[in-house]
C-alpha cells in the first residue's frame, strides 16, 4: 500500500494545521491511514489524493480496525474516490468515529464511507461532490451496519453531477 502517513498500533496523537496530499493514481495510493489506534485527533488539516475516477483504492483517509477515537474537526478533505473510508471486518472493530465542521469535496464516488462502525457523529460539515462522473452513484454520507450511538446532524450536502448516475445525500 501506498501513504503519506501510516498510524498503526499508537495512541494519543494531535495533528494541527498540517497538510497531507499524495499525488499518486495507482491502486491504494492513499493519503493517512489507521488501524490499531485510539484517541486520533486531526484539527485544521488539510488532506488530499489526486486518484482517479477508476481507482476505488485512492482515499485520503482509510480507517482500518481496532481503531477507537478518531476525530477531524475543521479538516479540508479533498478527493479521492473516497474521502474517509472507515469499513470495519467485524461490528464494533471501529468505535467513536467525529467528522466535525469539516470541508469534503471532489470524491469521485462516496465522501463519507462508515460501516460496522459503533459510535459515529457527523455534524456540521459541508460536503461537496460535482465531479463529471459518467454512470457513477454519488454519495455523501454512507453508514452501514452502525448499532450504537449514531448522530447526524446540521451537514450541507450538495451532489451533482454534470452528466448521469445517482446522486444522494444520505444512505442508512
Amino acid at each position: 500500500h501506498n501513504y503519506v502517513m501510516n498510524i498503526s498500533n499508537a495512541g494519543h496523537f494531535h495533528f494541527k494545521d498540517m497538510t497531507f496530499y499524495s499525488n499518486g493514481v495507482q491502486t491504494a495510493s492513499n493519503v493517512v491511514t489507521i488501524s490499531d489506534a485510539s484517541d486520533i485527533r486531526f484539527d485544521g488539516v488539510t488532506f488530499r489524493v489526486l486518484g482517479s475516477i477508476n481507482n476505488a483504492g485512492s482515499s485520503c483517509i482509510v480507517v482500518g480496525n481496532g481503531v477507537d477515537g478518531l476525530t477531524l474537526f475543521n479538516c479540508d478533505i479533498d478527493s479521492g474516490y473516497y474521502s474517509l473510508f472507515a469499513v470495519a471486518s467485524l461490528l464494533g472493530d471501529i468505535t467513536n468515529v467525529t467528522v466535525d465542521s469539516c470541508r469534503i469535496e471532489g470524491f469521485y464516488s462516496q465522501g463519507l464511507v462508515l460501516t460496522n462502525v459503533n459510535g459515529i457523529t457527523i455534524s456540521r460539515n459541508n460536503i461537496h461532490a460535482g465531479v463529471n462522473v459518467s454512470g457513477r452513484a454519488l454519495t455523501g454520507i454512507y453508514v452501514e451496519g452502525s448499532q450504537a450511538s449514531l448522530l447526524i446532524e446540521k451537514n450541507f450536502i450538495n451532489i451533482s453531477d454534470i452528466t448521469n448516475g445517482a446522486k444522494t445525500g444520505i444512505v442508512l
